[in-house]
């Protein structure tokens, strides 16, 4: 397990650090592609972008069994990034969870992240990856910076007709640039799986986030301001509406930052996690804004990865 913390002076500079540190801990740099096990990871640095793209192997400086879709970190126009901007990655092993965090103009962040599920009975390979936008979101457009929060208690998600779809399985089942994806052959339907766009489970998809939702509005507690910890799921639709957990991530967890400051390292038992907001914490409007309005905060809503040290 390892956290690597820098500053990056462009998207291009970002691409090669974090590739420096997976390749410090364990992983496998060759024709551009980064591969550990069955992941495979290209990436891609513009003056606008870092994209990248996730396969089931390589041939040469192509990926193999790759996704039509990449995600990305992006330079929206009307909230331009002033570089240079600060990164951390979180890298764990067994199972193989990379974590990256980019933080830019004070308060802003973005990430990328990639793993392979340690589900038992999963068929296909398990890889999955997430980003803050999918690759064809249009970046340079108005609404690229937007964030659409699902409404209360029912599906909890980011909407994506135009804006960035934070990633990281938090989708809702609205939109149509989502930007989470799981390879996974459950029930002989669809190799790669992404949320799907509709409220009744549908084989070969994945269910937006209902299953969190309620937990994630009854926190932090009113009795004591205390937070707890959600898990990060995959959850995969089956044939007769079943559902599968497909993917439940070790190292991260989801959290309200009403009581925390993004950045901040909680400690519960013998675990430190450092803990950071979806895009932008903003408590006046803690529940983000729903569509058709949408903002450049993502409310309270956060993310926590396990903190292996400075």
């Amino acid at each position: 397990m390892a956290h690597v913390s820098g500053t990056a002076n462009s998207f291009a500079d970002l691409k090669t650090s974090f590739e420096n540190a997976c390749v410090a801990n364990g992983w496998t740099l060759a024709d551009g592609i980064l591969y550990k096990g069955n992941v495979h990871i290209k990436f891609t640095a513009a003056t606008g972008y870092l994209r990248m793209d996730c396969g089931t192997g390589k041939s040469g400086a192509s990926l193999t069994g790759g996704h039509t879709y990449g995600v990305m970190m992006h330079n929206p126009t009307f909230n331009p990034i002033t570089f240079p901007v600060n990164y951390e990655a979180h890298i764990f092993a067994d199972p193989d969870e990379v974590y990256l965090m980019m933080n830019y103009n004070t308060e802003y962040y973005q990430h990328l992240n990639f793993g392979q599920s340690d589900v038992p009975g999963i068929t296909g390979s398990g890889i999955w990856f997430t980003g803050h936008a999918r690759h064809d979101m249009g970046y340079t457009s108005s609404g690229g910076a937007l964030i659409y929060i699902g409404a209360a208690d029912t599906y909890l998600g980011t909407a994506c007709y135009n804006g960035s779809d934070v990633g990281l399985f938090v989708n809702g089942n609205a939109g149509s640039f989502q930007s989470s994806f799981l390879h996974c052959t459950l029930d002989g339907v669809t190799s790669w799986r992404t949320q799907q766009t509709n409220s009744t489970p549908t084989a070969g998809m994945l269910a937006p986030l209902n299953w969190a939702a309620s937990l994630l509005y009854s926190i932090p507690n009113d009795f004591n301001g205390g937070n707890l910890l959600v898990p990060v799921r995959a959850i995969a639709c089956r044939n007769n509406n079943g559902l599968t957990i497909a993917a439940q991530m070790k190292n991260a967890r989801l959290l309200r930052l009403d009581n925390l400051n993004s950045g901040d390292i909680i400690t519960f038992g013998t675990d430190e996690w450092k803990v950071y907001p979806w895009h932008r914490r903003n408590a006046t409007q803690r529940d983000g804004v729903n569509w058709s309005n949408g903002a450049t905060h993502s409310g309270t809503f956060g993310f926590a990865f396990r903190y292996t040290g400075v």
